[in-house]
């Protein structure tokens, strides 16, 4: 046996994320109920910060735990383990020191941040007792076209929980790290919610050609599988100056696997065009 063959995979669900754009919004900014339209494109919220260019290393986003083990005379290994907590947080570096990006990592409120990213500003480090806090938006692309998966993450309570070293040299580009602490929203219950859709998710049709048999349909072989099918489709035959030919088709997993030829039909010249209706 060869496990290759047995492999059940696809490169199709291999991700990297060139195209993301990180907005803040106001810690009470009402955000849609849908985050993908019709043609599962995302909806882009109003009201919301892009905060630009982001460093190569990308968006770390982490989830640690902490748990408790109890041990027991009797045993060298720990009997029980106990979850304690779960603390997530995004980590990221911005390539850009606009007026957002200094206001965000600042620790300036979201209702004194300037209508426009790009204009002059200004920082006063004073005394602070409480960080603010936000609602983030953070969309991301894999894939162009019909092929693009977009994903979704939507953090409904931020802060920044640290900061990283900022470096102004000759040399190196300046950047500003942060770390933003993911904090559960008391209303709905949740730090984060994260959606994963795009046009490579929708339905696509199965295609098939016909044999014949003398003037009947012998078989159909199948030239694309489609997806997205829960119920067996129709199957029609048009053309081929025949009538009378039948089948039936066979789906798994959502894709259509097979066609049974129930009657060849007579009176075909060539090959009639076979098409798949939905139910």
């Amino acid at each position: 046996m060869d496990l290759k063959d047995k492999l059940d995979a696809s490169s199709t669900n291999l991700r990297k994320w060139p195209d993301q754009i990180m907005m803040i919004f106001a810690p009470d900014a009402v955000l849609p109920e849908a985050w993908f339209d019709e043609s599962f494109l995302p909806v882009i919220p109003a009201g919301g910060k892009d905060m630009g260019f982001i460093t190569t290393d990308g968006i770390q986003h982490e989830e640690s735990l902490s748990s408790a083990n109890t041990s027991v005379l009797q045993r060298l290994r720990p009997q029980r383990s106990d979850l304690e907590g779960i603390e997530e947080s995004l980590t990221v570096a911005f390539s850009e020191d606009n007026a957002w990006v200094q206001c965000l990592v600042n620790f300036v409120p979201f209702e004194d941040w300037p209508e426009t990213k790009d204009g002059p500003w200004q920082i006063n480090r004073g005394n602070v007792t409480q960080l603010p806090e936000y609602r983030m938006v953070l969309l991301a692309q894999d894939g162009v076209g019909s092929a693009a998966r977009y994903r979704v993450i939507v953090g409904y309570r931020i802060k920044v929980s640290t900061k990283a070293a900022r470096t102004m040299s000759r040399t190196a580009d300046e950047t500003h790290g942060v770390t933003l602490a993911l904090l559960e929203d008391e209303l709905l219950k949740s730090t984060s919610d994260e959606f994963q859709n795009g046009p490579a998710y929708l339905p696509t049709d199965a295609t098939a050609v016909a044999s014949l048999i003398a003037d009947g349909v012998g078989s159909v072989t199948i030239t694309k599988t489609g997806s997205g099918y829960t119920v067996a489709p129709s199957v029609e035959f048009t053309g081929g100056a025949g009538s009378g030919a039948t089948a039936t088709a066979v789906i798994e997993g959502g894709k259509v696997t097979e066609v049974n030829v129930t009657a060849p039909g007579t009176g075909y010249t060539s090959p009639p065009a076979v098409a798949f209706t939905r139910a």
